[in-house]
């Protein structure tokens, strides 16, 4: 906020009104507005449910246009043309080697963003008592090597920690009846919610891009845009 008093302060000392500054910075804002909304991102990721969830906060957080495009599928024709027709192209460090040897003729319009566990996951996960048996249930192994990962970091080990990515309600149930707690990516919460036996705590595992990599991508794609417009 120091940022726009300041912005401010220096306005009126140049003789602007605040009726006059308040114009000039929304129609500034517009500007910015319609020059986001010109702009097509291709973000390509590993497996359907953070590719979905991730192309919406993308969306949300940047007000560009985003094509969510799982990095399998690079291997079509179809797509890996689609891609190359986009503005720019997004994926998590995680992938940024791989796509970056899938797409050479692109490399200089591929940004990587780095991805966080949402705080309130990882602390609910940290209070379970020792020796808890957990139930992981997600839509692809790759969720789940990821979200072990992040467990793993956070120093949290004593979990008694079973995998599930399979679709058959009736082995879910069988699965769920002996566990004290389940960990539940966005894909499946629904589902699980709705077979958890009382007294069951259901955690419901988010990733976000962190801040600083929206910072990057929204300031990224309006050089990108101001580039091609001159």
């Amino acid at each position: 906020m120091s940022a726009v008093d300041n912005a401010i302060d220096e306005a009126l000392l140049l003789g602007f009104t605040l009726d006059e500054l308040l114009s000039v910075v929304e129609k500034r804002v517009q500007e910015r507005q319609q020059l986001l909304q010109e702009v097509t991102i291709a973000f390509i990721e590993c497996n359907r449910e953070q590719l979905d969830y991730f192309a919406r906060e993308i969306e949300i957080g940047t007000g560009v246009r985003v094509m969510p495009v799982l990095i399998d599928t690079l291997d079509s024709e179809t797509e890996y043309k689609k891609v190359l027709e986009a503005d720019l192209i997004v994926t998590t460090f995680f992938h940024l080697d791989e796509v970056r040897n899938k797409l050479p003729q692109r490399e200089e319009d591929i940004l990587g963003i780095a991805l966080d566990p949402v705080m309130e996951s990882m602390v609910k996960i940290a209070r379970l008592p020792h020796g808890t048996k957990v139930l992981l249930v997600c839509i692809s192994e790759a969720f789940a090597e990821r979200v072990l990962k992040s467990i793993e970091i956070a120093g949290i080990r004593e979990l008694d920690i079973e995998i599930y990515t399979q679709k058959d309600a009736r082995v879910l149930q069988e699965k769920l009846r002996d566990k004290g707690a389940v960990i539940v990516s966005p894909g499946r919460l629904k589902e699980v919610i709705s077979m958890a036996k009382a007294g069951t705590q259901v955690i419901e595992f988010i990733y976000r891009p962190d801040a600083g990599s929206m910072n990057l991508l929204r300031s990224s794609v309006l050089e990108h845009r101001k580039r091609n417009i001159k």
